[in-house]
């Protein structure tokens, strides 16, 4: 008898907690059929759904009661609904984790709200700056998944889960968005705009490095819109056309006086100017843009320089200018300098261009060279090799070589030597220098 009533007793329990589900349980849709709805499983609708466990609800690996992992989900938690399987199995996420769980346990979310914005972002994460996930229209309905601040709530929305903001989000279903009621404007009557003080003036500007923009219509009226043929702003020595067109901001409106204006765009360099080029500075001589300019090298860009190599040209702002001379004290204390190679367009070198470099030991020099100014080499203790190709130098000045190396041997052309010899005699290198 005692068994007996222990056993009326579980009956008693198990018809208790079938009661307090709502109506009857029927089994979750398999994956190719639509779900059943009924009481204890979400309905078909909604992609987020509410646990019901009391001691909370575990979430297994598999399919399986006995493949658990351990994860539980709290009672009166949400979670995304990512599938529907066969059997009542429901494929869940819960925070980061995923894994299936019996749709016995879950109904449906009632956490609803509705989108107040004409498009309210869903975002990846909390804040303005989280990546855009999707773009709800104005009325949309959402799953409310957690209030994570007063800010921001995590939301599900066609059945993604993100961020929205909580200040665009309402209880209650908004009303359609009414259009703003525009007051036409009445037309004014056509008229005529004279463009004669309009001015689209050459603009001249010199070379530095930097982009320059184009030149400006100045005198525009207000009710006349301008568009230019290009948008580029220009860096480079040249000439460059630049064309506007004007319009009447009302079609009805006639334009006298040249509906397009042309100008230019005129960037140059200035006589004296200083630019870099590779591993020295050069000053402009003489500007002309037409490959007869020239430049002369007025020293290093680094005081550090070990090999200098002038070459033919300068490349200044796209225009080739011909390096024509060494400054006087141009490279003078480059105390680390030990090669120098000048080409055939340098025809002078300056007073003390290449004085007290105490490391120098070679330099060669092009054919055009004509003019070595006093004190050239002064103080180059180490120059050991010195080389002249050309074969019009007619002025050498004073203490040229003095305070070369004494065993310092001076090339020259050899239908120059005897001419050479006395030129370059007594410019104050010792009697041991050799010049062949």
């Amino acid at each position: 008898m005692k068994g007996r009533g222990t056993i009326s007793f579980v009956l008693v329990l198990f018809a208790a907690m079938l009661m307090s589900f709502a109506g009857t349980v029927q089994a979750a849709p398999g994956k190719d059929t639509k779900p059943v709805i009924s009481a204890g499983y979400p309905s078909k609708d909604v992609n987020t759904a509410k646990v019901t466990a009391p001691g909370g609800l575990e979430i297994k690996n598999s399919m399986n009661t006995k493949d658990g992992t351990g994860i539980k989900v709290p009672n009166g938690k949400i979670v995304t609904i990512l599938s529907r399987e066969s059997n009542n199995w429901y494929k869940i996420s819960y925070k980061d984790d995923t894994g299936y769980v019996k749709g016995i346990m879950l109904v449906d979310n009632t956490d609803i709200m509705y989108t107040t914005a004409s498009s309210l972002m869903l975002r990846a994460e909390a804040g303005t700056s989280g990546r855009i996930l999707k773009r709800m229209p104005f009325g949309s309905k959402v799953e409310v998944v957690e209030r994570t601040s007063r800010e921001w709530f995590e939301v599900n929305y066609d059945g993604k889960t993100g961020y929205a903001s909580a200040q665009y989000l309402s209880k209650e279903k908004p009303k359609k968005e009414e259009k703003k009621k525009t007051n036409k404007k009445k037309e004014q009557p056509a008229k005529t705009i004279d463009l004669k003080r309009v001015k689209f003036e050459d603009t001249y500007v010199y070379y530095d490095g930097r982009y320059h923009s184009l030149p400006k219509v100045k005198g525009l009226p207000k009710d006349v819109k301008v568009t230019y043929n290009t948008t580029k702003r220009f860096k480079y020595i040249g000439v460059y056309s630049v064309t506007a067109e004007f319009k009447a901001a009302n079609k009805k409106d006639k334009l006298k006086n040249a509906s397009k204006k042309t100008a230019k765009l005129v960037i140059r360099v200035k006589k004296g100017a200083v630019y870099t080029e590779k591993n020295f500075r050069v000053r402009i001589t003489d500007p002309k843009l037409n490959g007869k300019g020239a430049v002369k090298v007025i020293g290093p860009a680094n005081k550090k320089i070990k090999e200098l190599k002038i070459p033919k040209t300068a490349s200044i702002g796209g225009v080739r200018f011909k390096i024509i001379a060494v400054a006087r004290e141009a490279f003078a204390g480059c105390k680390k300098l030990k090669t120098v190679t000048i080409s055939d367009n340098v025809k002078k070198l300056g007073g003390r261009s290449f004085a007290d470099c105490k490391r120098l030991e070679k330099v060669k020099t092009g054919k055009g060279l004509t003019t070595l100014k006093g004190n050239v080499f002064n103080g180059d203790k180490r120059l050991k090799s010195i080389r002249f190709k050309s074969v019009k130098i007619s002025k050498v000045g004073r203490n040229v070589f003095k305070g070369i190396n004494k065993k310092a041997v001076i090339k020259v052309p050899k239908k120059k030597r005897k001419e050479y010899t006395e030129l370059f005699a007594k410019k104050g290198q010792g009697e041991k220098v050799i010049i062949k």
